[in-house]
């Protein structure tokens, strides 16, 4: 897949579904339970979509995105 990267170990991978709100974007949601235990954890995020095509893989990646989970 070139001039993509992969920001997060694949191995851990969740595939999640996502809601497509227009042709160019997309909506996920995360659910965290009401716990001390989250504070402070990274959570990164990166989508993908089949591509076929652009590639030999017939992928594409966005960029990753990091979360820190805190408190009010």
């Amino acid at each position: 897949m070139s001039g993509c990267s992969l920001y997060q170990d694949a191995s851990v991978a969740l595939y999640s579904a996502t809601v497509s709100t227009s042709a160019t974007t997309a909506r996920y949601s995360l659910a965290v339970p009401n716990s001390v235990a989250f504070v402070n954890m990274h959570v990164y995020l990166q989508a993908w979509a089949s591509a076929i095509g652009q590639n030999t893989a017939g992928i594409v990646v966005s960029n990753g995105v990091e979360i820190v989970i805190g408190s009010r």
